[in-house]
């Protein structure tokens, strides 16, 4: 009746024997842990053992028995360098049932290796020595205690070698499934072998290599387009950055044409020394693409053909003195090294290694001294004894040495690195150090200086070519030049002189550079308002201009003509006044993006005192500008008002307005497309100053009048009034506080202004619908507000309040004929607002 068996939740009915009712033979599944044996009988159901059964995976070591396959790999496997966190699961059993807890003292393993050079104590080695294997594991083992080991290993093999069948009987299932495993593969290989041949790996590989072919052909076109846009990127990268070199052809053709020839001179001589001798072929073909503009240049002036006569001797000088130390100096060190070392046949005398160091000490102070006279003469001493025998340079030469610094600080920085190999004492090298700090300061002063003189003079070069977009109105070319030139500078200091050599400290580092650096940069960007005033308030363009001659006595303003070519002065200060804005807004943030992306310090001051430099000019240019149209406008009234000799104190009735206002309309009208062409964003801020000016002289005029007709009123308050609504968008602050305060008073004096005739409402019949409607939302609260009565006192309230305000007893009548008529829009004002508060 035996029916199941559960061992650990595993079910063992198939390996179960049955031997009495007390006894159950079976082998246990692969349940781990402890767990319940649950036995079950058709007869008496199911039972649970009192006793339960712990089960575990056993570790298969290399000297137990296996009826599956067992993994020979290492047995201590580690990742990474890792030990496992459970070295019980890889420890091997000893083959001699002996413990080895209690010896903690190892055998050497240097002994070891000499006593088994080619031997090994690892059990699974095809090199295993037994007797390396007795000495590390078991050399404190007593001599009887390995006799027992030995008897126990002996008995362990013979019962192996008796126990082979009852392990086939024992493993019976596992063999059966491996030797079906077998069977199974070998009809599947035979199977295959008459489907795909007896190679089938040559379709698969055949397979594969179409699959590459075909994917190359599906991404070829992606991955060349790739190719061919990063090559251009890097083309575009590389112009930009050698932009001077590339553009040198076009920039010489040009200054030729110009006759710059000093310009010419320079720019060849510069690409010359940076590209001559490089070994890129891009950047070496362009220094020799000038000879054709060369030959054009020797054909118009009558420089020398040889471009490098045109380098300053001091830079020559600078040149062949870094080359000579550089060659030499490490001569004298090395023989004084080898002397002191005993390298030379000679007898060593080490109290002249003072006297050595003083040799050493001597060329490089020379060295210095030297450069310092010919490029740095501001700073030496000129009271030391010393500066006489450095030399003395004219001082005229001085000047065009500024442009090569950057070469020559190239120069000494490459001395600098060959005396830094030799491994000077650091007094030598704090001398050449001190050097280079010097010539980088002043290096970077003097860029700065020559870019803000070469800004100054931007004003020489303006066309008056005026270009528009939709954001900044008209500018011309002079902000982009500007911009241009000051990204050219930065870039050339950081290059040359910010970024560190070997063993450089840091420019910036120092509190004096940085305060002259600001000072630089800030004059640099303040060169430019001097451009800009000087194009604003030159004497030739202010000598052209004549005064405006009113249109009914003379020939018009708008209409004279100009003498000479370009455009007058009223337009280049419009012009300068546009470029100026355009300049503060948007490239002064530019630059200091600029700045900052070349890792140049926070500049918020010089960008700042440049910024409120450009709002003053335009505070100065827009005044002069107004002076200039204002004056001549305000100047013609008088006499056109008074044209053929009209008087206030006539008889004459009104039939339009004056011809002297038509006049000042059109000649606003004038300034009007003036200002509009170069920058409409100006017509307000003009017109509003002009309009401001004409109203204090039309106030004057008036004031001036000794008496006024009833007709003459009539006319003057026409002529006003036309002047006032035509010029109603460009109204003042001080005009526009008088709109403001009348709106007020119409809004809160609606009610009392009604006594008065206001005919919209009172006799056009609208119902108090239409006219709230017809109100603003502001108007009708502040009549609500003047309305907040108590309740059931509104009409008589009401009436009073309107009676008072009128202030004439006789319009009672029609007031209580008004109220009957509006009564439910009395009562509908009185009722919105419950508020107790007395108004009048």
């Amino acid at each position: 009746s035996f029916s199941g068996l559960t061992i650990c939740g595993c079910d063992c009915l198939l390996s179960a024997e049955w031997k009495s009712k007390n006894k159950i033979i079976a082998r246990s599944g692969p349940g781990k842990g402890r767990g319940d044996i649950i036995a079950s009988t058709r007869s008496g159901g199911k039972g649970t053992s009192t006793v339960q059964f712990r089960g575990y995976h056993e570790t298969i070591g290399p000297m137990k028995e296996s009826a599956v396959w067992v993994e020979e790999a290492p047995l201590q496997t580690l990742v990474w360098g890792r030990r496992s966190l459970s070295p019980a699961g890889y420890q091997q059993d000893d083959p001699l049932g002996l413990s080895v807890e209690g010896s903690n003292k190892k055998f050497p393993e240097d002994e070891l290796h000499e006593l088994f050079p080619e031997g090994s104590g690892d059990l699974t080695s095809e090199q295993f020595a037994a007797g390396w294997f007795l000495l590390e594991h078991h050399h404190g083992t007593m001599f009887d205690d390995l006799k027992a080991g030995l008897a126990f290993l002996r008995r362990k093999v013979e019962a192996q070698k008796e126990g082979q069948l009852s392990f086939l009987k024992a493993n019976v299932g596992s063999v059966m499934e491996q030797l079906d495993t077998l069977t199974i593969l070998k009809d599947k290989f035979e199977s295959d072998v008459k489907e795909h041949g007896s190679d089938p790996t040559a379709k698969v590989e055949k397979a594969i290599q179409v699959s590459m072919l075909e994917a190359n052909k599906l991404f070829e076109e992606v991955l060349a387009r790739r190719d061919r846009a990063d090559a251009t990127r890097n083309a575009l990268g590389v112009l930009q950055r050698f932009k001077f070199l590339f553009s040198l052809p076009v920039s010489i053709e040009r200054n030729i044409r110009k006759g710059d020839y000093d310009v010419v001179i320079n720019d060849y001589a510069r690409a010359k020394n940076l590209f001559g001798k490089t070994d890129v072929p891009v950047t070496g073909k362009t220094p020799r693409s000038t000879p054709q503009s060369n030959n054009k240049f020797g054909s118009k002036t009558p420089v020398s053909q040889d471009w490098q006569s045109s380098v300053p001797q001091r830079v020559l000088f600078v040149e062949e003195l870094s080359e000579i130390t550089t060659n030499m100096f490490p001569d004298l060190w090395k023989l004084g090294q080898a002397y002191f070392s005993g390298e030379l046949h000679v007898k060593v005398e080490p109290e002249k290694q003072t006297h050595f160091k003083r040799m050493v000490l001597a060329p490089i102070e020379l060295l210095s001294g030297l450069l310092r006279a010919a490029i740095l003469p501001h700073t030496l001493d000129r009271m030391s004894p010393l500066r006489t025998s450095y030399g003395m340079w004219p001082p005229q030469g001085l000047e065009g040495v500024g442009p090569w610094l950057p070469h020559c600080l190239r120069y000494i920085r490459s001395t600098y690195t060959s005396l830094i190999r030799l491994d000077l004492p650091n007094e030598a090298l704090t001398i050449i150090a001190s050097l280079i700090f010097d010539l980088r300061l002043h290096c970077m002063s003097t860029l700065f200086q020559q870019a803000a003189e070469h800004i100054k003079c931007l004003h020489k070069k303006e066309t008056w070519h005026i270009e528009f977009d939709t954001k900044h109105s008209g500018i011309t070319q002079l902000p982009s030049e500007f911009e241009n030139k000051v990204q050219e500078v930065v870039q050339m200091v950081k290059e040359s002189v910010l970024l560190g050599g070997h063993r450089e400290s840091p420019l910036l580092d120092n509190a004096n550079a940085q305060r002259e650096l600001n000072a630089l940069i800030q004059g640099l960007l303040l060169s430019f308002t001097q451009a800009l005033d000087t194009l604003a308030f030159s004497n030739d363009g202010m000598q052209n201009e004549s005064s405006a001659v009113s249109q009914l006595i003379g020939s018009p303003a708008i209409y004279r003509g100009n003498e000479g070519s370009g455009p007058g002065w009223e337009q280049r200060l419009l012009t300068t006044l546009s470029n100026s804005q355009y300049t503060a807004k948007v490239v002064l943030p530019r630059l200091s993006e600029v700045f900052s992306r070349h890792d140049y310090p926070p500049l918020t001051l010089p960008v700042a005192t440049a910024t409120s430099a450009l709002s003053a000019l335009d505070r100065q240019i827009l005044e002069v500008y107004l002076e200039q149209k204002s004056d001549p406008l305000v100047g013609t009234i008088e006499p056109s008002m008074y044209l053929g000799r009209f008087d206030w104190d006539t008889t004459r009735r009104p039939t339009d307005v004056q011809p002297y206002v038509k006049e000042i309309i059109t000649n606003m009208i004038g300034v009007h497309a003036e200002v509009h062409h170069v920058n409409p964003n100006l017509v307000s801020r003009v017109l509003s100053q002009i309009v401001e000016t004409v109203a204090e002289e039309l106030s004057r005029l008036m004031s001036c009048v000794t008496r006024f007709s009833i007709q003459g009123n009539q006319q003057a308050r026409v002529d006003i009034r036309a002047v006032q609504e035509t010029v109603s968008l460009y109204t003042t602050p001080t005009a526009q506080l008088v709109e403001d305060l009348l709106a007020k008073f119409r809004v809160r004096m609606r009610l009392q202004l009604m006594c008065f005739g206001d005919m919209k409402i009172v006799s056009s019949g609208c119902s108090s619908n239409e006219w709230l409607q017809s109100n603003t939302k502001s108007e009708v609260e502040v009549e609500w507000h003047a309305l907040m009565l108590p309740e059931g006192e509104h009409e008589s309230k009401f009436q009073l309040a309107l009676w008072n305000a009128n202030g004439v007893a006789g319009k009672k009548a029609e007031l209580e004929s008004f109220l009957a008529k509006h009564r439910v829009d009395v009562m509908l004002l009185g009722t919105i607002q419950t508020a107790r508060q007395q108004t009048y």
